[in-house]
Order: C-alpha cells, then structure tokens, then sequence
C-alpha cells in the first residue's frame, strides 16, 4: 500500500514559512522602525500561529491516516500470512495423510506378498505330496500290474494244464491201460500242485509199466516234497537203474546223485545225533565217500 503523504511540500508549510519569514522580517522592521511598525510583527505572528496550528491538524490526519494505513496494511500481511499459514499446515497434513496412506498401501501389499509367499509354499508343499503320493500309487499300480499278469500267467498255465488234464482223464476213460495218458495226467497234476492226484497217477503208470523210469524220478520228488525222504530215495534208485538201461546217461547221474544226497543227508542228520554234533568235515567226508561207494555196490551189485 502507498503513503499517503506527498512528495512535494504542502502549501500550508510554504505558508507557515512564508508566516514566519515575514514574522521576523516584521521584527527586524520594528526594531528599526520602533512601535510604529508594531503591526507588522503581530500580523506576521498570529498568521504564523493560526497557519501552525492548522498545519498541525493537518500532520495530525496525515498520522491518523497514516497509521489506519498501516493498520490495514498490517492486517492484510497478517491475513495473508494466516492463510500462507493454513495453507502450509494444510499441505503439510495433506503431506502426512499421502505419507500415511502410502505406509498403509506399503504395509498392505508386504503383508499381501508374505501371504502370497506362504500361499505358494503352501501350495509347493501339497504338490510336492500329491507328487510322493501319486509315485507311491504308481509303483503300487506297477507291482499289482505286474502280480497280475503273473497272476494271469499262473491262470493261463493252470488252465492249459486243466485242459491237458480233460485231454488225458478222456483218453483214460477210453483206455484203462493207456500208461503215457496217466503219467502225462499226473505232470499236470504235479504242475497244478495236486500232489496226492500226482502221485496216484505216477503209481498207475509204474503198475502198468514198471520200468517207467520218469514215473519213478518225478513220484521220487514228490515223495521228497511232502517230507518223505526214505520213498524218495527208493524212487530215485530205480528211476536211476532204468535210466542206465536205457542208455540215458544225463537222467542217470541227475537221479543217482540226488538220491545219494538225500540219503547222505539223512545219514548226516542221525550220525550228528548220535554223536552230539562233534564229528568234523574230514569224517564226514570219508564217511560220505565211505556211503557212496557202499550205496553205488548196493545199486548196481
């Protein structure tokens, strides 16, 4: 805002300056004129004095005015500063909210990630399980797969020996004496685990054909399985001296040396009874070579 006071000299301070130059021109005038020129000091005087006082008025609505001036002027800096005031504690609270809400934003999208994090882990675990537990299933899946294609080998030969079985029962039917029918019938028997069948018809065939000596080897081992050592051994002697009257020299040593083992062990097992366990291998072989020699006289004597 402006001063209101003038750059250039009012004319109420010309004139009381003027007033007050002629006041003391007047003076000096008196002082040579003496009382007869009293006038021209008191004309001079009063002016100077009404002109000072007005002049005086004047400065004092000149300060008035001034200081309302200021008064205003202060007011509208303060004003001012007020709202520069409430505009930066506005702006340095729009500052803390954005700040706030930008932590808040900031806190939420870690806590989002950690969860996220977590979730994935999570979901890794489950999958790496579901993994295990599907790689279990399919190695169950290959070892059922597996038992049952054994399963269905086992079924296929156990129905083709049923059908040989049928085959072979039919031939007996038409022929009591067919002595390959009873001996191919108790193979089967044998491969289907029918022991007891097995063995009956081996015995037929060796009433029909006593020199049968596949008969005799496969009843021997029969008689072997089901814990009965002695019939074994017997079987496998005389399947071994029809096998060397055959000139079958290959089946004779299979079932002379079985035979000799069975019966050397049987001899084994008493000798060690007997003699509470304290025979050492160097008897054991002499007597086993001692046996030998003994058991091939008796077979072949």
């Amino acid at each position: 805002m402006k001063s209101s006071t003038p750059n250039k000299n009012h004319w109420l301070d010309i004139a009381e300056t003027s007033a007050v130059v002629g006041s003391i021109g007047g003076s000096i005038t008196s002082v040579v004129f003496k009382q007869s020129m009293l006038m021209w000091v008191t004309i001079p005087l009063s002016v100077t004095a009404g002109l000072a006082v007005v002049n005086h008025q004047r400065l004092k609505r000149m300060i008035a005015s001034e200081r309302e001036a200021m008064t205003v002027l202060i007011q509208d800096n303060q004003a001012k500063v007020s709202q520069l005031k409430q505009q930066s504690e506005k702006q340095h609270w729009d500052h803390d909210v954005e700040l706030t809400e930008l932590k808040k934003a900031s806190d939420t999208a870690a806590t989002g990630l950690t969860r996220l994090d977590q979730l994935q882990k999570t979901n890794l675990e489950m999958t790496t399980q579901e993994l295990q537990t599907l790689q279990t299933s399919l190695t169950k899946l290959d070892q059922l797969t597996q038992q049952l294609e054994q399963e269905q080998n086992e079924t296929r030969k156990l129905a083709k020996q049923l059908k040989a079985i049928e085959k072979f029962t039919q031939i007996i039917n038409n022929d009591s004496n067919a002595v390959e029918a009873y001996y191919q019938r108790g193979c089967s028997y044998q491969l289907t685990g029918s022991t007891e069948l097995a063995i009956e018809d081996f015995t037929k065939a060796i009433e029909l054909r006593n020199d049968h000596a596949d008969a005799y080897h496969q009843r021997g081992l029969l008689y072997l399985e089901i814990a009965d050592p002695q019939k074994a051994i017997i079987d496998l002697r005389r399947a071994s001296q029809y096998y060397i009257g055959k000139g079958d020299l290959e089946q004779y040593r299979k079932t002379r040396d079985l035979s000799l083992e069975i019966h050397f062990n049987q001899s084994a097992n008493a000798s060690i009874s007997d003699t509470n366990e304290t025979s050492d291998t160097s008897d054991t072989t002499t007597k086993k070579e001692q046996f030998e020699s003994v058991a091939v006289s008796n077979l072949f004597g």
